[in-house]
């Protein structure tokens, strides 16, 4: 900007290549090929006016070299915002969309091998994150994470905290969606690698991923920490409502589940905890339907049938309203084997007799998208279910 401004009041003068050529290694070094197009083309302005055709004529190839290279790594960017935003509407997450999220991926690696750039490779690491996870290709992401820190080790140049985190959090939710639980604790917990301010978004981001850990592995004492932990946050009451309300959900499911391991008393007022959480339970998908499957779980453990018979038929007509596209493929086959369930009067010895089509494919891991609101695997909430009501 300075020597734009120089140029205005004086024109391309000795000044404009002294600051250039002062400059110019540096912005090189780093691959600033949007500036680098800037000074190869103040350099041919001012061997121009000085009649040094050798010169001008040497310094004419890099300018059209970066000239393109420019060009390349803002259609990179472009793509990368062309992506971003169909994940970031709020919209269902469908099979199309995958595919045409995926060939503009596959675009956007070529652009990436054509341009020696971290900062593109970085714009393309977020990206194929964000498409990995949503089409559960969990081997690929923990692929993605080595390589990026492969290329921060051999450039240190590169290295910001948040780009250690991002990498770290992707490769924590991976472990965690490939029931890897042992691995993602040890990773949560190496200071080296996650290094974050506790007054931040992303710190209770991680705190969602350590938390959901810790209660699947069944250590209620760590989980109860982090719920703590959280709660006595200073800027926790500064979050956005629904955040705030995702931890009165994962405190449900931390109740429920220390009190069925831990044969306790399922002590828990449900009346308090569905009016704590109206912005979620207004949500016609996701962290509202963790919220439904919570509230029948407690009713079974009290052996109050009558309750879960009297919302079933609100569930079967949620199913198909809400529940037909690949982000809640899992929701829809769980609660088709409760529907299931409820045609045998949630009898024990007839639902230990369901091997539906549904819960073998709950059963596999990497079939579909493992969500943020499947806060315990759906298959092991079945088995739950099952016994409680043998009980």
């Amino acid at each position: 900007q300075t020597i734009e401004i120089i140029i205005k009041l004086t024109g391309t003068n000795k000044l404009v290549y002294e600051l250039v050529k002062d400059n110019y290694a540096k912005a090189l070094k780093y691959n600033f090929y949007d500036i680098m197009k800037n000074y190869s083309f103040y350099l041919i302005s001012y061997f121009s006016l000085k009649g040094d055709k050798k010169s001008m004529a040497n310094e004419e190839e890099k300018y059209l070299k970066f000239l393109d290279l420019a060009q390349k790594e803002q259609f990179a960017k472009y793509l990368y915002m062309k992506v971003a935003v169909e994940f970031n509407r709020p919209t269902p997450i469908t099979y199309e969309l995958l595919d045409e999220v995926k060939e503009n991926l596959d675009r956007f690696y070529v652009l990436r091998k054509e341009i020696n750039n971290p900062e593109i490779d970085f714009y393309y690491f977020y990206l194929a994150f964000i498409y990995y996870e949503y089409n559960n290709e969990l081997v690929e992401i923990l692929e993605l994470c080595n390589e990026a820190d492969t290329l921060m080790d051999n450039n240190l140049e590169i290295v910001t905290n948040t780009r250690r985190f991002v990498i770290s959090l992707y490769r924590a939710r991976a472990f965690l969606s490939s029931r890897q639980y042992e691995r993602g604790i040890a990773l949560i917990n190496d200071e080296n690698r996650i290094k974050i301010a506790d007054t931040g978004y992303n710190w209770y981001v991680l705190k969602e991923v350590e938390f959901k850990l810790y209660l699947q592995t069944k250590n209620f004492e760590k989980a109860y920490e982090v719920y703590e932990n959280v709660q006595s946050n200073k800027s926790f009451k500064r979050q956005v409502a629904q955040l705030t309300e995702r931890w009165k959900i994962y405190h449900a499911y931390l109740v429920f589940m220390d009190s069925y391991c831990n044969k306790r008393d399922y002590k828990f007022s449900l009346p308090k905890f569905l009016n704590d959480v109206p912005l979620n339970s207004k949500d016609k998908s996701g962290f509202n339907f963790a919220i439904r499957v919570v509230e029948i779980l407690f009713n079974a453990a009290r052996k109050d049938y009558n309750l879960i018979f009297s919302k079933m038929d609100a569930l079967r007509i949620y199913r198909s309203r809400y529940l037909n596209d690949n982000t809640y493929k899992r929701n829809h086959l769980f609660l088709s084997i409760l529907l299931k369930a409820e045609k045998s009067g949630f009898n024990a010895k007839e639902m230990l007799k369901i091997d539906s089509n549904e819960l073998i494919e709950l059963r596999k891991q990497n079939n579909y998208i493992i969500a943020e609101w499947e806060i315990i695997p759906y298959e092991e909430l079945w088995d739950i279910f099952t016994e409680l009501s043998e009980k």
